[in-house]
C-alpha cells in the first residue's frame, strides 16, 4: 500500500511540475497569467454552479486550457467533466473532445455541456 501512494505521489509531483513549465513558456511567450486565469475559470464554475470548484478541477481546466494532454481519474460523480467544461465557460472559441465508453455516459457529458454552455456539437458512434 506504501508503495502504491508513494507512486502517486511522485505522479503528482510530476503533473505539478509539467504544469508549472506550461505557466512558465505561455507566461514568457504571450504574456499569460495563471492567476488571472484561475480566477476566470473559479467564477465562472461558481457563477453556472453556485458552487465551488475542487483545486483540482482547477489545475485540470488550466492544463487544458495550456493544451497539455490531460487524464482525469477519480470515482463517479466526483466531477471529472467540469475540467473539460469550464474552459467553454471562459471562452466560447474553445472546443473540449470528451470520449466516453458508454452510450449512457455520453448521453450524461451532453446533458451536463448542454446545461453548462448552452451549446453542444456532438456526435454517437
Amino acid at each position: 500500500m506504501q508503495d502504491a501512494q508513494n507512486k502517486h505521489e511522485a505522479s503528482k509531483v510530476r503533473s505539478y511540475r509539467i504544469l508549472q513549465a506550461a505557466r512558465d513558456k505561455a507566461t514568457k511567450e504571450n504574456g499569460y497569467n495563471s492567476q488571472a486565469a484561475r480566477t476566470q475559470f473559479i467564477d465562472a464554475f461558481r457563477d453556472r454552479m453556485s458552487l465551488n470548484p475542487y483545486p483540482w478541477q482547477v489545475d485540470a481546466t488550466e492544463a487544458v486550457t495550456l493544451g497539455l494532454d490531460t487524464v482525469v481519474i477519480a470515482g463517479t460523480g466526483a466531477g471529472k467533466t467540469m475540467p473539460f467544461v469550464m474552459p467553454l465557460l471562459v471562452d466560447k472559441r474553445k472546443q473540449s473532445i470528451v470520449i466516453s465508453p458508454l452510450k449512457a455516459l455520453q448521453a450524461d457529458h451532453v446533458c451536463s455541456c448542454v446545461s453548462f454552455t448552452g451549446m453542444l456539437y456532438y456526435s454517437y458512434s
